[in-house]
């Protein structure tokens, strides 16, 4: 039964100290001191009434391994280390642990360091159950660069591959039948591919075991098969219920844009423009052109995609993926969307206005202005008409030209000026998310008559 938290306090070249803490509460204790400074590296065993393991030494001295008896006295040395170790781990009959190129093994009494695997770089984690030693290698933080999970036996054997081409694996744990590794550290971070993953410990299919959205202000569409969400360098699909997010396609650059239209999602990378699509079940991932200057907003109808590059040139590309231009030039575009007829609408914050423009090509129509304070615009359509939503007011017009129709005004206005409002329409009402000026939301529902 676990009774106590270890932990080593140790700064280079002062001696380390190992403190303990009651699970149960109550003060911290010291349990041993070293003469000589301590690897950050800890493990318990239940060999004899309990011992607790711990690497002293560093330069100049030698890494040694230790056990120190729970129940009291002096720590028995119980083997000299090749290089400074970064894991340790024991299930009573052996000790293990990696440094950055290597697995190795003792018996529980001690003796020389034998080698379990040698030949992996970036050893992270290791974890010891059933006779196997099972660890996450990653050779290096950048993007692209992926490792492995992997499992040896403890008494000799060959090593096998669990699961390969993983992102930055960290940690891994055995519970049951399976084996788990979480994706983690400073490029899951920026790229959001952080995931817990999962694989039969004999080997099998790789599954995800826990995923979720970890961008800030994610850009968002639906239907009524999922959610998609562009979230950093990836492009995830979430169901309407419990469930893990699942990747449908890791890109090369921060996703800028997300459209969706039956059955296909396509999505813009800034700083470079490219725009890609693939299924929403899933599958091969298309290129369908590039923008010119940085990336904005993207858009999707049956036959063409629509980008905006350099904040001022809408791009149409084919779904076929032949072709592809450009469209029209603007002053600065913020918002697309396709619309009956044939018809692309979007928002022009330079000129203070929406127009619409025919999707093979043509002249602009002036449809509605925007108040020049107004530094963000979302769209959306039913088909007849086209509702917009500003940090000021949210209205509609006629796509085919017309009066507009104010429905909300006087928003508060975001204090940061970070997060645009958003509007969605179906057959009941109209739905605004809107930032409120103390920096909170809320989601406003307009009945439609």
């Amino acid at each position: 039964t676990q009774t106590h938290l270890y932990w080593t306090e140790t700064a280079y070249p002062d001696p380390g100290t190992i403190r303990r803490l009651p699970l149960a509460g109550g003060p911290a204790e010291i349990v041993y001191i070293s003469p000589i400074p301590l690897a950050r590296v800890l493990a318990t065993d239940t060999v004899g009434s309990g011992r607790l393991l711990f690497v002293d030494g560093g330069m100049p001295h030698s890494h040694r391994l230790k056990a120190l008896p729970l129940a009291g006295g002096a720590p028995v040395e119980l083997a000299l280390l090749p290089a400074a170790p970064r894991r340790l781990a024991a299930d009573g009959t052996h000790v293990c642990w990696i440094d950055a190129e290597a697995v190795y093994g003792i018996p529980a009494g001690g003796g020389a360091p034998v080698p379990i695997a040698a030949g992996p770089l970036g050893l992270t984690d290791l974890t010891l159950d059933g006779g196997d030693a099972f660890w996450t290698e990653y050779p290096g933080e950048a993007h692209g660069i992926t490792g492995n999970v992997s499992k040896a036996p403890l008494d000799g054997g060959a090593v096998t591959v669990l699961a390969a081409d993983v992102r930055s694996p960290a940690a891994v744990a055995v519970a049951g039948t399976d084996v788990y590794w979480s994706q983690a550290g400073p490029l899951a971070a920026i790229e959001h591919f952080a995931m817990i993953g999962s694989v039969p410990r004999d080997g099998g299919t790789i599954g995800v075991f826990a995923a979720g959205i970890t961008a800030l202000h994610a850009p968002v569409v639906a239907d009524n098969q999922g959610i998609y969400v562009a979230d950093g360098w990836t492009v995830k699909r979430l169901g309407f219920g419990p469930s893990a997010a699942q990747v449908l396609a890791t890109t090369d650059d921060a996703v800028a844009g997300i459209a969706l239209h039956d059955g296909t999602l396509v999505w813009i990378g800034g700083p470079f423009g490219i725009v890609f699509s693939v299924p929403t079940v899933g599958g091969t991932v298309s290129l369908l052109g590039a923008v010119n200057g940085y990336a904005g907003a993207v858009a999707l109808d049956a036959a063409a995609a629509y980008a905006v590059g350099g904040l001022n040139e809408i791009h149409r590309f084919p779904r076929t993926g032949a072709g592809g231009g450009l469209l029209t030039s603007s002053g600065i575009v913020d918002a697309l969307l396709p619309a009956a007829g044939e018809t692309l609408c979007y928002a022009d914050l330079a000129q203070n206005a929406l127009y619409r423009i025919p999707t093979t090509g043509g002249t602009a129509t002036w449809l509605a202005g925007i108040l020049n304070s107004d530094w963000s615009c979302r769209l959306a359509t039913d088909g007849p008409s086209l509702y917009w939503i500003t940090p000021s007011m949210a209205a509609q017009v006629p796509v085919a030209g017309g009066n507009s129709t104010t429905l909300l005004q006087n928003l508060p206005a975001d204090p940061g000026m970070v997060l645009p409002n958003s509007i969605a329409v179906d057959a009941d009402g109209v739905y605004c998310a809107v930032v409120l000026g103390d920096g909170t939301g809320a989601i406003l529902r307009i009945p439609r008559e």
